[in-house]
């Protein structure tokens, strides 16, 4: 898998202007996410969302299908 990763590089990222970051943290029953948009051309932060939900299904490491599938 290396392999392919160093062939893969180096990336050619002239045209890209953003990059988008998330993640979601679970405590009891709610899930909190957070999404941020970076400019790399004017180099700063240019949304950030978040928000909050209760879930129905609990956050059990490595079995997230249950959530999604609603098993």
């Amino acid at each position: 898998m290396l392999e392919a990763v160093d062939q893969a590089l180096p990336l050619d990222t002239s045209r890209v202007k953003y990059i988008t970051a998330f993640d979601s943290s679970y405590k009891g029953s709610k899930q909190y996410t957070v999404i941020v948009v970076y400019s790399l051309v004017d180099s700063r932060v240019v949304e950030k969302i978040h928000a909050s939900v209760d879930v129905k299904a609990p956050y059990i490491p490595g079995l997230l299908v249950k959530k999604y599938l609603g098993i």
